[in-house]
């Protein structure tokens, strides 16, 4: 347990980084290899492949599903995207202690959830093990660049239906 602790206090800081080609690709294996409770396949990656952009954020090794639901809103404040621009879909994978429960899986979806737009794609997969993480995965566009943003359909709707 105390290698543990000192594990998590040796790490690095997570950070919200480009997802380029490799990424994609490790992305794309560690699902692949991974069998969980809730799977993610390759198909599910992909939707963060239709957009201009896409980010990732690792939460590093946890501790305990306390420091792991702190992290949650940290994650969702770092891959917020800039200004003129807005999330379009959105992955999110959790690895979970066998002692979690549905409370804890609630607390870091909801953080996360919080920050996304309603209209954005979501992916989610958890499986549970020994380590306790989650990864987080964006794509971006330029605002109004999805072609069903629903304040767009809601004019282009009152315009024909005026009559």
């Amino acid at each position: 347990m105390m290698w543990k602790k000192l594990k998590s206090f040796f790490r690095k800081p997570a950070r919200k980084r480009v997802l380029n080609k490799e990424g994609f690709e490790r992305l794309e294996q560690k699902f692949i290899e991974n069998t969980g409770l809730i799977n993610v396949d390759y198909a599910d990656v992909q939707i963060l492949r239709k957009d201009e952009a896409a980010f990732l954020w690792e939460s590093p090794p946890c501790t305990s599903m306390d420091e792991m639901i702190s992290l949650a809103p940290l994650a969702a404040a770092e891959m917020a995207p800039e200004r003129g621009r807005k999330i379009v879909s959105v992955l999110l994978y959790c690895n979970l202690p066998w002692e979690a429960d549905i409370e804890s899986l609630d607390a870091i979806c909801s953080a996360i959830q919080r920050t996304i737009p309603e209209d954005a794609d979501i992916v989610f997969g958890c499986e549970f093990g020994e380590e306790c993480s989650f990864l987080l995965a964006t794509s971006e566009g330029k605002c109004g660049s999805k072609p069903f943003d629903a304040a767009h359909d809601r004019s282009v709707m009152d315009e024909r239906y005026e009559d």
